[in-house]
């Protein structure tokens, strides 16, 4: 393979675990920053996007050697580290002058131990790194000491450093718009990517199961910062005008960790956006995170206002039905306060397909289990994928503290070990090793269909009633389709929770796995025949779409 050198080369390794037949590709917008900051500064950089091209490891190495570079990086999770490891081990043998870095959520919080159990990475990238690469790379380049660059932990001589973190950007609307190199693959090979954006960085809150309070405020107090709604939607329209209508995913995801925030200057800033992006005719559908308090009934006009400039679906992080869960996660809500957000998404039409819910945890109790599935049920969110999440112990979360404290952390954990726990009832902890399906193709295939039924169903039906398509007889046709889809949808959902109320009742009362075998070879039978029938109601509605167009 013939290409031009690269001063940099970043690699965003595959997920070994991805379903890549059910999932669009998304980019990383993590490298993507960075690659913009490099090429601001006159550093020419490559993306080798081994997640979204689907490469093996050997397209992967030989991409990265083709381009020569000075300096590779890598981003990581804690499922795609052990591919990064592979693939610097590779780097390393062909080209042993090469500087290697990884950064990310996962490696920050775990630079120490990674640093210590490997040679393979020269340095790791501490939090936010559009200053800190930047630098980085002028410094290998220059033969300069790596102690001047801020934010960074690398190893000289054998042992390990750390340097002072690097100060949080203030000014979010100096940094060059993301590098979209993924996405123009995507074009240019026919494939359906998603497109992301992230308006804000940070995050006030200090839920015990998650790292993002600290990852873009190290060295400061935890904060929430800004982008100007005129800076987001001066992407926006950069994306409309040059990604959205080209065969593309047509749903926008505000990565941001909480769009809405549950203050009066959070839900002003959003008012802004959504003014801006209707005052510029920017026709595009979004989805956004937030929280169950980011929306109150206080405001009512919000939502609506959200839904005009193109507000599709929202991620809700309801992460359990249990008000002692909840307090034990430090969520700072309540279990009616999680009902009464979904009443108000669905109230405006907006969809709620995928949430954050973490069923399984060290100190649920078998009756706790069923009552968070009843919850589950009540906010029409039962799926299987909802009903068997464990928790999982990411590096820098305070719960894995908690954890320990309470004896139920086992002495294996480390970075890459984020199950090595233990349940407070032995039940809930064979229950929970029963209820993996990873091997299983219907959970996957469940979560994927409702999603794409939901968020397609509701853009289609929201495209075609606001037209004049529609004579009363092909009104009220189209209406029965759309109500024979909302049934077979609850009745997967009831079909789940009879399914898990049976499992639990087993643990309950005399657990034997060929009981539980049973149970499960039912399920997955009349599962396969219940979303085969959703699949193929879905298609009919969307041939008499296609004929109503026509």
């Amino acid at each position: 393979m013939s290409q031009l050198k690269r001063d940099v080369v970043l690699v965003n390794p595959k997920d070994g675990d991805m379903p890549y037949d059910y999932y669009a590709t998304y980019e990383n917008l993590g490298i993507a920053y960075l690659t913009a900051s490099l090429r601001d500064n006159g550093i020419s950089v490559a993306i080798v996007d081994a997640y979204a091209r689907n490469m093996d490891y050997e397209e992967v190495l030989r991409e990265i050697a083709s381009y020569s570079p000075r300096l590779v990086g890598f981003t990581s999770t804690y499922r795609s580290y052990p591919e990064a490891v592979i693939i610097a081990e590779s780097v390393k043998n062909i080209a042993s002058g090469v500087h290697i870095t990884i950064g990310g959520e996962h490696v920050t919080y775990a630079a120490n131990e990674i640093l210590n159990e490997t040679t393979l990475f020269d340095s790791i990238v501490l939090g936010e790194g559009e200053v800190t690469i930047v630098e980085l790379f002028k410094a290998i380049s220059s033969g300069n000491d790596l102690a001047s660059v801020q934010g960074l932990s690398y190893r000289k001589n054998g042992q390990i450093f750390k340097n002072n973190y690097c100060l949080p950007i203030s000014d979010l609307d100096t940094i060059p718009f993301p590098a979209r190199d993924t996405l123009d693959y995507c074009i240019e090979n026919h494939k359906p990517g998603l497109i992301g954006i992230l308006g804000s960085r940070g995050c006030a809150f200090n839920c015990s199961f998650c790292n993002a309070n600290e990852f873009f405020s190290l060295g400061t107090k935890p904060s929430w910062r800004k982008r100007s709604p005129k800076n987001i939607v001066d992407e926006l329209e950069y994306i409309y005008k040059n990604y959205y209508d080209k065969g593309l995913y047509k749903l926008i995801y505000f990565y941001d960790a909480t769009f809405v925030y549950p203050n009066p200057s959070g839900r002003q800033w959003v008012r802004e956006i959504c003014e801006e992006i209707i005052k510029r005719d920017i026709h595009v559908t979004f989805e956004i995170n937030c929280r169950a308090d980011s929306f109150t009934g206080i405001d009512d006009d919000l939502v609506p206002l959200l839904k005009k400039a193109g507000l599709k679906s929202v991620f809700v992080g309801l992460e359990s039905g249990s008000e002692d869960v909840l307090s034990h996660y430090n969520k700072k809500v309540s279990v009616n306060q999680n009902i009464y957000v979904m009443e108000i998404l669905k109230r405006h039409g907006i969809q709620s397909t995928t949430n954050g819910f973490i069923m399984l945890n060290p100190f649920i109790t078998l009756n706790g289990l069923k009552d968070s599935a009843n919850f589950l049920l009540k906010v029409e969110q039962c799926t299987y994928w909802n009903l068997s999440q464990k928790i999982q112990l990411f590096p820098g979360i305070n719960l894995t503290k908690d954890l320990k404290n309470m004896g139920l952390l086992l002495d294996t954990y480390k970075h890459t070990e984020v199950y090595a726990y233990k349940f407070k009832d032995p039940r809930v902890e064979v229950l929970a090793e029963a209820l993996d399906f990873s091997r299983e193709d219907i959970p996957t295939r469940e979560n994927h269909l409702i999603r794409y039924v939901e968020i397609l169903g509701s853009q289609l039906m929201d495209m075609v009633t606001n037209s004049d398509l529609l004579n009363d007889e092909e009104a009220e046709k189209l209406i029965k389709y759309k109500k024979s889809i909302d049934e077979n949808r609850m009745e997967i959902f009831h079909h789940n929770l009879v399914f898990f109320a049976k499992a639990v009742d087993l643990a309950l009362e005399n657990w034997t796995t060929n009981g539980f075998l049973e149970i499960k070879r039912d399920y997955l039978e009349e599962m396969d025949s219940k979303l085969n029938k959703l699949n193929d109601n879905f298609e009919k509605f969307l041939k008499f779409l296609d004929f109503l167009v026509k």
